[in-house]
């Protein structure tokens, strides 16, 4: 089981690593590199000045962190500045001889889960930093036979702590130590009443997993609000007691390190979390609803994520950016109103369940509402995403 499991987060890490492996800077480029007592920042001669700016207060978010954490690695750590596909995104090895950070230089986009920050390259470094300081933690008794023997050497709760728990901790740390990231932006707590009242919070064993929308977001949202929840209830300082008993010389695996400093399983207190979760949800749903709030009528329920939605000038048609699927964005157009071959399409289908309704032992179908409605035009995207800021044409034909 550990053999498994450390390959898949060997695998895992990897994985994710591999965009920035073929598309940023090879070695025999041109390097430039900072120098701080913990850190050497490398990057190519047109992210000086990112760099810089990194460099002049990485120190101070290594004080920050390494303070909220508990623990302070030994080894100096390598970062690299790159921007391989002009997107959002940080990476960081926790590697114990080793340990390194690639930070992307892109900010991200307002109306994405980390929209909210006041320093892109604050909360990318606290985050990524995060999982540095949280992940190299050594055993404090001396490596077996076999982890001696292990080409990658890692510490023990990298090898021991689930997805949710390694993403989730960075992301409440991002938001402990900035006051911005997705712990103070409005788009994890949507998710969360979202879920929560359409009664589809993930279930433990989903928590980590890589599939699916809720696969990208769960980890992150789910999991940091879950962490957050357990320190409140168990009180400050609970989880550096997790994380010293996981590296301890009678820490087990991940679930008797976790019984042990909170008093049940993992699997039976986020069932407890969920259950506030979703109350919480249902309860101010009703407050709003009381409050005469009025949201608006539902138009589609889509799978996925949906964002920039636009009119297009005359009126007539949506478009949207999709991301059904991770890694699978496209934009799509839809017409407003509903077109004819839509209304005789419903008219074909009332024909049938009234011929049907006939025989006095059917009973009417209800249909499902909204009614889902066929993009008119879809455009999937030839990377890993989807178009950034897509915008209509003045013309209303095209788009931009």
């Amino acid at each position: 089981m550990l053999r498994r499991r450390l390959a898949f987060r060997i695998g895992w890490t990897l994985l994710l690593a591999l965009p920035a492996v073929l598309d940023a800077q090879g070695p025999s480029g041109v390097w430039q590199t900072f120098e701080t007592p913990h850190y050497r920042i490398h990057h190519a001669p047109e992210f000086a000045e990112w760099a810089r700016r990194a460099a002049a207060q990485i120190e101070s978010i290594h004080e920050r962190v390494t303070s909220f954490v508990g623990y302070a690695p030994g080894r100096r750590v390598d970062v690299i500045v790159q921007d391989p596909a002009a997107t959002a995104n940080g990476l960081a090895f926790p590697f114990l001889d080793r340990p390194a950070i690639v930070l992307w230089t892109s900010p991200p986009e307002a109306e994405t889960a980390i929209g909210y920050y006041h320093d892109w390259a604050e909360i990318l470094l606290t985050h990524e930093m995060a999982h540095i300081v949280h992940l190299v933690r050594p055993r404090n008794r001396p490596a077996t036979f076999l982890q001696r023997l292990s080409p990658l050497p890692l510490g023990p709760i990298m090898r021991k702590a689930p997805r949710w728990l390694i993403e989730g901790y960075a992301t409440l740390v991002e938001g402990a130590l900035t006051g911005s990231g997705r712990p103070y932006g409005t788009f994890r707590p949507m998710v969360i009443r979202r879920f929560g009242l359409e009664g589809k919070l993930p279930g433990y064993g989903a928590l980590s997993s890589v599939s699916g929308w809720a696969g990208g977001v769960a980890p992150y949202l789910v999991g940091s609000t879950f962490l957050e929840w357990l320190e409140a209830r168990e009180g400050k300082g609970s989880l550096q007691k997790l994380w010293k008993r996981l590296a301890s010389r009678r820490g087990g695996d991940f679930t008797r390190a976790f019984r042990a400093v909170f008093g049940d399983p993992p699997e039976d207190l986020y069932d407890r979390f969920r259950a506030e979760m979703t109350a919480h949800a249902l309860a101010e749903e009703q407050r709003l609803e009381k409050a005469g709030l009025v949201e608006g009528e539902l138009w589609q329920k889509l799978e996925g994520a949906t964002a920039s939605p636009q009119v297009s000038p005359d009126g007539r048609r949506l478009l949207a950016r999709r991301v059904p699927r991770p890694e699978r964005g496209l934009l799509a157009v839809w017409d407003i109103e509903e077109t004819e071959e839509e209304r005789r399409a419903e008219e074909r289908r009332r024909e049938r369940e009234e011929k049907l309704l006939e025989d006095p032992e059917e009973v009417p179908e209800k249909p499902a509402q909204p009614r889902p409605r066929r993009p008119k035009w879809t455009l999937p995207a030839i990377d890993r995403g989807a178009p950034r800021e897509p915008r209509w044409m003045p013309d209303g034909e095209r788009v931009l």
